[in-house]
């Protein structure tokens, strides 16, 4: 008696489609997941580099200075004056980390910055050199 069954896939057609599945899943969550640091690193560059524009622009403008303040290893904020509240609050996730000398940046009001100095920026295990050269209104942004 021979039974005729060939309405279903053999147990090593279903394995070798599962195997081809998941190395496939394996590599779109690798380069998703390569995507998304790149995306979260270009994202804290570039808030940093329009909050720090915005200070030096009001400072410019308004010929009244600018603060930013890191308020902690992973956020910072800017302010007029102590006593008013913040006009902007940046917090960032546990994987930022700023690194730093002193907690103030401000900028003259001829646009030049206060104190020159080097920050450290680490997203993601990277480190960023972040300097502010002596007499210029502008900083250089090094990956280390």
């Amino acid at each position: 008696m021979r039974i005729n069954n060939s309405n279903g896939f053999t147990l090593i057609e279903q394995l070798i489609v599962l195997s081809v599945i998941l190395t496939i899943l394996f590599f779109s969550w690798y380069n998703f997941h390569s995507i998304n640091t790149n995306r979260t690193t270009q994202h804290v560059l570039d808030t940093f580099e329009q909050d720090i524009f915005y200070i030096q622009q009001h400072s410019l403008l308004y010929q009244r200075r600018l603060t930013l303040l890191f308020t902690s290893s992973n956020s910072y904020i800017i302010y007029r004056s102590s006593l008013e509240s913040p006009i902007i609050e940046r917090e960032f996730g546990e994987d930022v980390q700023f690194q730093y000398e002193t907690r103030r940046i401000s900028f003259t009001p001829r646009g030049t910055i206060v104190d020159p100095r080097t920050i450290y920026i680490s997203i993601n295990g990277q480190t960023y050199e972040v300097t502010f050269p002596f007499g210029k209104g502008r900083y250089y942004v090094t990956e280390t």
